[in-house]
């Protein structure tokens, strides 16, 4: 009579069907004991490694003598050829056995590749069946310290399968992006202070339109990393936020002609809405540009009421400066942080300061007063201090650079700056 198929599910609580028969262990101590040979069956497993995964911490003398009747029920359960080995033991799963732990792998690895330029559809699939999977938690009511490694493995696994679910939904767009929206937002509620989930979601609420929530999530991000670790975003995360910025939350209609499929103009780039009216404003800026470039300092003040497009033709200027070779540097002031010491100075230069030899390059000689400012985030700390010496080592940190080629600052809702940064930028005006 042909035998039925064995599978077998560590992640939730232990399940075990083998040969086409559930099989049970009693006890606590059985269940960790087959789990861990189950998970550890590609290599021989010696009889004290047993013992410490079993009773971990238990120093009582003869405690290995418990071991033997646990391996003597397991394979009177499973059949004597399955448990080989005596001093080390290798458990022999039937041919076509499937572990879910391994098939959560092997579903995450083809969502990494599908993700990577494949078939988006398949790899939605393996990323759902993943996240799926890793929902489960990992051996439900057992506890040991190697469960809380493979848990902590598993959460991993989890996020990186979401982000990936994420991804692939803005890839394939229209009924799966609001099940992406979910993956992502769990993702973050996974793991906060992973990039790649708050990036997963950005994309998925651009990919929906909502341009404001989008930088939403970026501001909070920023002020958790700056708050809780000192750190500014990636560059991965900046250059989508900046992206974010040239949209300023329109989603623009398609033109006659891209809408019959022609290609757009030349000059504008697809899918970004046209600066309409601002010919003059342009203008300007590109005039203190080019005397910026020839060596006189100039500044620029954009001001108008809410959502009449400062932030865009902020971005325009930004984007022009970064063409013409010019380093653009640029922070937004929130009304949350104003209580955050030089919140608005950390933004513009802790990009430029993130690699050891660069950093104290920049903030050699005269500059370096300025160090304290980017060390530890603690708002009672050096940074605090808007002292003279800070100010105008902060003064020689922008001559620094600016000696390297020509330098733009762009401060972004500069009424909610806070107030050493406002003492700074007045010093530097």
């Amino acid at each position: 009579m042909a035998r039925g198929a064995t599978r077998i599910e560590v992640c939730g609580r232990l399940h075990v069907e083998w040969e086409g028969e559930p099989v049970e262990p009693r006890g606590r101590q059985a269940r960790i004991l087959l789990a861990y040979l189950v998970l550890h069956r590609h290599r021989p497993v010696r009889r004290d490694e047993l013992v410490a995964a079993v009773w971990p911490g238990d120093a009582r003398a003869g405690v290995e003598a418990h071991l033997a009747p646990l391996l003597s029920r397991l394979r009177k359960t499973l059949g004597a050829d399955r448990l080989a080995g005596r001093d080390e033991l290798t458990l022999i799963l039937p041919e076509g056995a499937e572990v879910d732990w391994d098939i959560l792998q092997r579903d995450v690895e083809r969502a990494r590749r599908e993700a990577a330029g494949g078939d988006a559809a398949a790899g939605w699939d393996a990323a759902s069946a993943a996240v799926t999977v890793a929902d489960r938690g990992f051996l439900a009511g057992l506890e040991a310290p190697w469960i809380e490694e493979l848990r902590t493995d598993l959460a991993d696994l989890r996020v990186e399968a979401l982000v990936l679910q994420a991804r692939l939904g803005v890839a394939l767009g229209g009924a799966q992006l609001a099940p992406a929206e979910r993956a992502a937002r769990a993702a973050v509620e996974g793991a906060p202070f992973r990039e790649s989930a708050r990036a997963a979601l950005i994309e998925v609420l651009r990919a929906q339109g909502n341009i404001a929530e989008a930088v939403r999530a970026y501001e909070e991000l920023r002020v958790l990393l700056r708050e809780e670790l000192g750190t500014p975003p990636g560059p991965e995360l900046v250059a989508l936020y900046e992206t974010l910025l040239a949209t300023e939350g329109v989603r623009p209609l398609p033109s006659a002609n891209e809408a019959r499929g022609q290609t757009p103009p030349a000059g504008r780039a697809p899918g970004l809405p046209d600066l309409v009216e601002r010919e003059r404003e342009l203008h300007e800026l590109g005039v203190l540009l080019a005397e910026a470039q020839s060596g006189q300092g100039r500044v620029a003040l954009v001001e108008g009421p809410a959502g009449v497009g400062k932030t865009r033709l902020m971005a325009e200027g930004r984007r022009r400066a970064a063409n013409a070779g010019v380093l653009a540097l640029a922070a937004r002031a929130g009304e949350l942080e104003r209580d955050f010491p030089f919140g608005v100075v950390r933004q513009l230069f802790e990009g430029e300061l993130t690699e050891p030899d660069r950093r104290a390059a920049l903030l050699a000689g005269a500059a370096a007063p300025a160090a304290p400012v980017f060390g530890a985030a603690d708002p009672e700390g050096a940074g605090a201090d808007s002292s003279f010496a800070v100010l105008h080592g902060l003064f020689w940190l922008v001559l620094n650079l600016a000696n390297e080629r020509p330098l733009l600052l762009a401060v972004d809702d500069l009424q909610w700056c806070d107030r050493p940064s406002l003492r700074f930028l007045a010093y530097l005006l």
